[in-house]
Protein backbone atom coordinates (compact mmCIF):
# COMPACT_ATOMS: atom_id res chain seq x y z
CA UNK A 1 0.00 0.00 0.00
CA UNK A 2 1.51 3.77 -1.05
CA UNK A 3 0.79 5.76 1.78
CA UNK A 4 2.56 8.68 -0.03
CA UNK A 5 0.22 11.91 -0.23
CA UNK A 6 0.16 12.62 -4.01
CA UNK A 7 0.07 16.52 -5.24
CA UNK A 8 -3.53 16.41 -5.97
CA UNK A 9 -4.76 14.94 -2.79
CA UNK A 10 -2.90 17.85 -1.20
CA UNK A 11 -4.53 20.30 -3.36
CA UNK A 12 -7.75 18.47 -2.77
CA UNK A 13 -7.12 18.92 0.93
CA UNK A 14 -5.91 22.33 0.97
CA UNK A 15 -9.35 23.23 -1.47
CA UNK A 16 -11.59 21.39 0.90
CA UNK A 17 -10.39 23.23 4.24
CA UNK A 18 -10.41 26.80 2.50
CA UNK A 19 -13.67 26.22 1.43
CA UNK A 20 -14.89 25.22 4.90
CA UNK A 21 -12.74 27.58 6.73
CA UNK A 22 -14.30 30.32 3.75
CA UNK A 23 -18.27 28.75 4.71
CA UNK A 24 -17.60 29.08 7.97
CA UNK A 25 -16.37 32.63 8.39
CA UNK A 26 -19.40 34.06 5.90
CA UNK A 27 -21.73 32.39 7.76
CA UNK A 28 -20.60 33.54 11.14
CA UNK A 29 -20.72 37.17 9.47
CA UNK A 30 -24.14 36.75 8.35
CA UNK A 31 -25.48 35.23 11.19
CA UNK A 32 -23.78 37.85 13.88
CA UNK A 33 -22.58 40.42 11.56
CA UNK A 34 -19.31 42.56 11.47
CA UNK A 35 -18.93 43.07 15.42
CA UNK A 36 -19.60 39.94 16.64
CA UNK A 37 -18.48 37.87 14.24
CA UNK A 38 -14.78 39.96 14.86
CA UNK A 39 -15.45 38.86 18.59
CA UNK A 40 -15.44 35.70 17.80
CA UNK A 41 -12.75 34.96 15.94
CA UNK A 42 -10.73 37.53 18.10
CA UNK A 43 -11.81 35.27 21.15
CA UNK A 44 -11.24 31.99 19.63
CA UNK A 45 -7.52 32.74 18.98
CA UNK A 46 -7.25 34.73 22.45
CA UNK A 47 -7.98 31.44 24.34
CA UNK A 48 -5.93 29.06 21.83
CA UNK A 49 -3.06 31.42 23.02
CA UNK A 50 -4.08 31.40 26.56
CA UNK A 51 -4.19 27.68 26.60
CA UNK A 52 -0.74 27.11 25.05
CA UNK A 53 0.46 30.17 26.97
CA UNK A 54 -0.46 28.40 30.31
CA UNK A 55 1.40 25.45 29.58
CA UNK A 56 4.60 27.47 30.00
CA UNK A 57 4.31 29.21 33.07
CA UNK A 58 4.27 33.43 33.90
CA UNK A 59 6.42 35.96 34.62
CA UNK A 60 8.48 36.64 31.73
CA UNK A 61 9.68 39.62 30.41
CA UNK A 62 8.31 40.90 26.71
CA UNK A 63 11.92 40.12 25.05
CA UNK A 64 11.68 35.88 26.48
CA UNK A 65 7.65 35.89 25.80
CA UNK A 66 8.25 36.81 22.32
CA UNK A 67 10.96 34.54 21.73
CA UNK A 68 8.69 31.49 22.90
CA UNK A 69 6.01 32.66 21.11
CA UNK A 70 8.31 33.00 17.84
CA UNK A 71 9.87 29.78 18.31
CA UNK A 72 6.29 27.66 19.31
CA UNK A 73 5.04 29.59 15.99
CA UNK A 74 7.45 27.89 13.80
CA UNK A 75 7.08 24.31 15.20
CA UNK A 76 3.27 24.24 15.33
CA UNK A 77 3.89 25.20 11.83
CA UNK A 78 0.94 28.51 12.43
CA UNK A 79 3.55 31.20 11.50
CA UNK A 80 6.99 32.85 10.51
CA UNK A 81 7.16 35.28 13.32
CA UNK A 82 10.46 37.92 12.67
CA UNK A 83 11.15 40.20 14.87
CA UNK A 84 12.13 43.50 13.74
CA UNK A 85 12.94 45.64 16.73
CA UNK A 86 11.67 47.65 19.97
CA UNK A 87 11.35 50.60 21.74
CA UNK A 88 9.95 51.81 24.86
CA UNK A 89 7.50 53.90 24.18
CA UNK A 90 6.22 57.64 25.60
CA UNK A 91 4.51 55.50 28.61
CA UNK A 92 7.35 53.61 29.77
CA UNK A 93 5.50 51.07 27.58
CA UNK A 94 7.88 47.62 25.73
CA UNK A 95 6.87 48.21 21.74
CA UNK A 96 8.32 45.94 19.54
CA UNK A 97 7.45 45.36 15.62
CA UNK A 98 6.94 42.24 13.77
CA UNK A 99 6.90 40.43 11.04
CA UNK A 100 4.33 37.67 9.95
CA UNK A 101 4.93 35.43 7.14
CA UNK A 102 3.65 31.94 6.16
CA UNK A 103 0.07 32.47 8.66
CA UNK A 104 -1.57 29.07 8.78
CA UNK A 105 -4.79 31.25 8.02
CA UNK A 106 -3.95 32.67 5.07
CA UNK A 107 -2.29 29.73 3.72
CA UNK A 108 -4.90 27.58 3.96
CA UNK A 109 -7.46 30.55 2.28
CA UNK A 110 -5.56 31.56 -0.14
CA UNK A 111 -5.40 34.48 -2.53
CA UNK A 112 -9.00 34.54 -1.18
CA UNK A 113 -8.33 35.43 2.07
CA UNK A 114 -7.87 39.53 1.31
CA UNK A 115 -10.98 39.25 0.83
CA UNK A 116 -11.64 37.72 4.77
CA UNK A 117 -9.21 40.09 6.91
CA UNK A 118 -11.30 40.02 10.01
CA UNK A 119 -10.14 35.75 10.07
CA UNK A 120 -7.04 38.16 11.43
CA UNK A 121 -8.50 38.79 14.70
CA UNK A 122 -7.81 35.02 15.26
CA UNK A 123 -4.12 35.74 14.65
CA UNK A 124 -4.61 38.85 17.00
CA UNK A 125 -6.03 37.08 19.82
CA UNK A 126 -3.94 34.60 19.88
CA UNK A 127 -0.65 36.13 19.87
CA UNK A 128 -2.00 38.61 22.66
CA UNK A 129 -3.49 36.09 24.64
CA UNK A 130 0.11 34.07 24.73
CA UNK A 131 2.07 37.01 25.40
CA UNK A 132 -0.19 38.55 28.26
CA UNK A 133 -0.21 35.43 29.70
CA UNK A 134 3.46 34.75 29.57
CA UNK A 135 4.22 38.31 31.30
CA UNK A 136 0.81 38.88 32.91
CA UNK A 137 1.04 42.45 31.20
CA UNK A 138 -1.69 43.86 28.85
CA UNK A 139 -0.91 43.29 25.39
CA UNK A 140 -2.10 44.81 22.25
CA UNK A 141 -1.25 44.08 18.39
CA UNK A 142 -2.25 46.05 15.96
CA UNK A 143 -1.75 44.19 12.42
CA UNK A 144 -1.38 45.17 8.70
CA UNK A 145 -1.51 43.63 5.84
CA UNK A 146 1.84 44.08 3.38
CA UNK A 147 0.27 44.88 -0.39
CA UNK A 148 3.88 44.65 -1.80
CA UNK A 149 5.67 41.86 0.11
CA UNK A 150 5.23 38.18 -0.98
CA UNK A 151 1.61 37.23 0.04
CA UNK A 152 1.02 36.39 3.10
CA UNK A 153 3.03 38.92 4.75
CA UNK A 154 1.81 40.69 7.40
CA UNK A 155 3.32 42.92 10.26
CA UNK A 156 1.95 44.15 13.65
CA UNK A 157 3.29 46.38 16.15
CA UNK A 158 2.99 44.78 19.97
CA UNK A 159 2.58 47.20 23.15
CA UNK A 160 3.00 45.18 26.48
CA UNK A 161 1.72 47.93 29.35
CA UNK A 162 1.51 47.66 32.90
CA UNK A 163 -2.33 46.09 33.65
CA UNK A 164 -4.79 48.35 34.62
CA UNK A 165 -7.72 47.50 36.86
Amino acid sequence: MNDEISDYEVRYSRAGEAYILRGLADEILNEFGVETAEKIFYNTGRKLGEAFASKKGTGYDPVQALEILKKHSIRGDYYTIGILGGFVGKEGETVTNIQIVNCVLQRVVGIEFTKRPMLCKVTKGYIEGVLSKLTGLDVKEEISRSEKDPFPTCYGRITFSKKTE
